[in-house]
């Protein structure tokens, strides 16, 4: 049985002991569970750069740097900056098309920029831990989301260490829940 069915089964044989439920065809909350922990399986390995998610990523790559080419932006430079910035909290994170911006994610999905308001950088940090950081930069709007606005580089500048921290605590609790 290769890796991949043996990550199916132990996650079967995980429901059956806790007594989930199956995957039926309309459940696609349970299909999104299997994925994320069948990306999680293959995140773990050490042999990630031979995988097909491994070229993903350049791919994923690639569709951000073009995207921001074509970007039609008043706050371009802004946005950009705080691109480098979440690149550069942790070399974990990847970056990808989602939600039609540029979004950040290591196992999970953790932030999305938000680029139809041009009055200021919006992000929509959207991991289900973010609720449990304490930061001065996320904004409690949902119950289980927070934003984070910048209005000029010089509050993008104040806040980059703050930002790093968020960024970095996100993929802390991602690798302790995958142990």
């Amino acid at each position: 049985m290769d890796g991949q069915l043996r990550s199916y089964a132990a996650l079967e044989n995980a429901e059956e002991e806790s007594g989930g439920v199956r995957v039926r065809n309309g459940d696609n909350e349970r299909r999104s569970q299997i994925f994320s922990f069948h990306c999680r399986h293959l995140l773990s390995r050490e042999d990630i750069t031979d995988t097909k998610l491994a070229k993903a990523t350049k791919n994923d790559a690639a569709k951000v740097s073009e995207y921001m080419e074509q970007l039609n932006h008043p706050l371009k430079k802004e946005i950009d900056e705080v691109r480098k910035i979440i690149k550069s909290s942790n070399p974990l994170v990847m970056e990808r098309i989602k939600w039609n911006a540029p979004s950040y994610y290591y196992m999970d999905d953790m932030v999305t920029f938000h680029l139809r308001v041009h009055e200021h950088v919006h992000l929509i940090f959207h991991h289900p831990f973010v609720i449990k950081i304490d930061s001065p930069l996320l904004i409690k709007h949902y119950d289980n989301r927070r934003m984070v606005y910048f209005k000029s580089m010089k509050e993008i500048n104040t806040a980059a260490v703050e930002l790093k921290r968020i960024v970095n605590l996100l993929v802390s609790f991602q690798n302790k829940l995958s142990k």
